[in-house]
């Protein structure tokens, strides 16, 4: 691909950033639903929003109805301008661009926004995968040069999704065979190992996006829209459609939403407006995946994305076939997207399945009193490589403390006190578990991630040193850092019986995504009256309740609060701690009272 036009200096950065707000600002945002004045608003969410700090009717109604035009525009990230001159650059000179993403939601739905973006701008690239057992997480020279040979070129542009800022010697390496690097991550820094390439990442000093949060599915976003800006200038698509950035924002509201980042400001909008593009099914792959999970038509919610996309999409790279997600995610066939999709699934039981039984086998080796000393969990064993973060997940819930899961790299001789585990770390609000490994950093071999979802290795003979150090960590850092309210507490006192009014039913759908800062309210009734109820589940462990309602009868769930039927019945009319979950069978979709406890 010849682009034949020739790179100028001055105004670039400014005209680009005009285009990408002009463009962006001409979408619309959510028209497919009913606009909710602000006086049809309960009084009792106005002041619960002023509580979270969005006060007056100006700062709600643009909370509720986040618009596209607020996006700042690309070249305020670090970096940016650069890593757009190389891109343009490598597409004048018809060099072969070569995409590596992470293995997880967010590099593989990041991967997938960047091949679609070169695709419609008429580049076909290589993109690549890597296995999480044979490969591990980020950059493997081997495999970099298996692409290469395949290539029969040393001297292609590397970009990376969602990982590289921890690779500094392989992109060293690689850039000795002549290939020009660009890493776009989203990861905690370690300044000791910071790459020597064109670099974006928000933790970057003096970077213009240092507190968006963005996932890397948006960095790579923000990479795509620099790109299309700069070719705009440049005239190139003068005789050509120009790719639609709306339409790449679904795989943001993926990424990001499945990557638990915070939703504030900047992500809320990529978010809400990329839910909207999902909804639209402007790509078959997407759509395949969409109907694969059971969701037909309508509006798409920050559940639908966590509970039965984001698994759906892990379970690729967590079940050894990594590249499956995005051969679904970019598929261009609609009984292909619907072949292919239909495989993801299956590999998604079959990660239910191991899950199961390595939760069961996790339970097996804890201590609750030794847990209650460490304020934390660390334990190890032979867990599955691919769904250990979903079981130390599951122990968090358990065990409401930070949680670190180890394996075996390579079963071999076990006696080995050399011998490497691999490890998954999971947190609690209040602990960053990326801190605590960067203080104990002389007993990992690597480590990395975030706030509350990291990874690690760590030879077998330095764990008890390594666990002693890390628990006398979380222990001071919880002291300075208190966490958050326990489950007794609520936002928003509000009678069960008129939650499902219709406006009601609006005002909460127009506060997803939730997420991070923006999480879902709890409610409170102190006199809701039961009329109905009974258990669930294989052991009778959950509650099922019809509350009595204004208009109709609301129906909700109690996980795990089965043992509470004799005397919910004997009460009749009951105090009730609830939120509001979105709730999807045979495809239709209701929103119903999920009860978080009831007395």
């Amino acid at each position: 691909m010849k682009l034949l036009l020739g790179l100028n200096d001055g105004g670039i950065a400014v005209e680009s950033a005009y285009y990408f707000e002009k463009e962006i600002s001409s979408l619309s945002t959510r028209t497919n639903i009913k606009a909710l004045k602000y006086e049809e608003i309960a009084p009792q969410f106005i002041s619960f929003l002023e509580r979270r700090g969005i006060v007056g009717q100006e700062a709600i109604l643009s909370f509720l109805y986040p618009r596209l035009e607020d996006l700042p525009p690309p070249y305020g990230m670090k970096g940016l301008p650069e890593a757009t001159d190389m891109v343009v650059n490598s597409l004048e000179n018809g060099r072969n661009i070569v995409i590596w993403g992470d293995y997880d939601v967010d590099g593989t739905t990041g991967t997938s926004l960047l091949v679609t973006f070169f695709r419609e701008i008429g580049k076909e690239v290589i993109w690549h995968i890597p296995d999480r057992v044979s490969e591990g997480y980020g950059l493997n020279l081997k495999f970099l040069r298996k692409i290469s040979d395949e290539l029969q070129d040393t001297k292609f542009l590397l970009i990376t999704v969602d990982c590289g800022i921890a690779n500094a010697d392989e992109i060293r390496e690689a850039q000795s065979w002549g290939v020009a690097v660009i890493v776009t991550d989203h990861h905690q820094i370690q300044k000791d190992i910071f790459p020597d390439c064109i670099t974006l990442n928000p933790h970057q000093d003096n970077c213009g996006f240092s507190d968006s949060h963005l996932a890397g599915v948006g960095v790579a976003f923000y990479l795509a829209a620099g790109v299309r800006g700069r070719l705009q200038t440049l005239g190139f698509f003068k005789n050509r459609e120009m790719p639609n950035l709306k339409s790449l924002l679904a795989y943001v509201a993926l990424g990001s939403i499945a990557d638990m980042v915070p939703l504030g400001n900047l992500n809320r909008i990529l978010t809400r407006a990329g839910t909207e593009a999902l909804a639209m099914r402007q790509y078959p792959g997407l759509s395949a995946l969409l109907s694969s999970a059971g969701i037909s038509d309508g509006r798409i919610f920050s559940e639908d994305i966590g509970y039965l996309l984001g698994p759906r999409i892990n379970a690729a790279g967590r079940m050894g076939q990594s590249d499956l997600a995005v051969k679904v995610l970019t598929c261009t066939d609609i009984k292909e997207s619907q072949l292919l999709a239909s495989k993801l699934s299956q590999l998604n039981d079959g990660r239910k399945e191991s899950c199961a039984r390595d939760l069961e086998k996790a339970l097996t080796y804890i201590d609750p009193v030794q847990v209650e000393h460490d304020s934390c969990c660390l334990i190890f064993g032979d867990f599955h490589h691919g769904t250990m973060g979903i079981t130390a997940s599951k122990l968090l819930e358990r065990l409401h403390v930070p949680v670190i899961i180890c394996s075996y790299l390579d079963k071999g001789d076990l006696s080995k006190n050399k011998q490497v585990l691999k490890g998954s770390c999971r947190s609690i609000e209040g602990v960053d578990i990326f801190k605590a490994l960067d203080h104990c950093k002389q007993h990992l071999v690597s480590y990395g991630g975030h706030a509350l979802a990291a990874g690690l290795s760590i030879e077998y003979d330095k764990l008890n040193q390594f666990k002693q150090q890390i628990s006398s960590f979380i222990k001071k850092y919880k002291e300075d850092k208190p966490g958050k309210r326990s489950i007794q507490t609520h936002d928003i006192a509000f009678p069960i019986s008129l939650i499902l009014a219709k406006n009601n039913i609006e005002f909460i759908s127009l506060m997803d995504p939730f997420g991070q800062n923006n999480e879902k309210p709890v409610f409170y009734d102190n006199r809701a009256v039961v009329i109905e109820t009974r258990t669930l589940g294989k052991n009778n462990e959950h509650l099922q309740l019809t509350f009595r309602g204004e208009g109709s009868n609301p129906r909700g769930i109690g996980f795990s609060l089965g043992s509470k039927i004799l005397h919910v019945r004997e009460k009749g009319e009951c105090e009730v701690l609830y939120t509001l979950s979105n709730n999807r069978y045979k495809d239709q979709q209701e929103w119903q009272p999920r009860i978080l406890d009831i007395w």
